[in-house]
């Protein structure tokens, strides 16, 4: 399968039809071994993760991946207080 951002046309798009297909994949996995946490079962979704995943693109730095997300409409926001003490609680 190529899973290659220009084959979706954008960041955007390919980066949400990998996790669609991706989360589809751990559900029926997930229905397949009846929830239950096995060796197989890690190793299958590991393979799928893996296939799904352009290691190129992931091995990318912080300021490649924010200006793909900056270009699709994210921003930067700060943790507010209420989260980081939480966070401390962990």
């Amino acid at each position: 399968m190529d899973c290659s951002w220009n084959h979706y046309g954008d960041f955007a798009t390919g980066f949400s039809r990998r996790v669609e297909y991706l989360w589809r994949f751990l559900g029926s996995t997930s229905s397949a071994f009846k929830g239950r946490e096995c060796d197989d079962r890690r190793v299958i979704e590991g393979e799928a993760a893996a296939a799904l995943t352009n290691q190129a693109e992931m091995n990318e730095g912080k300021q490649s991946w924010c200006e793909k997300m900056r270009v699709v409409g994210f921003s930067a926001e700060a943790f507010g207080e209420e989260v980081i003490d939480e966070a401390k609680k962990v």
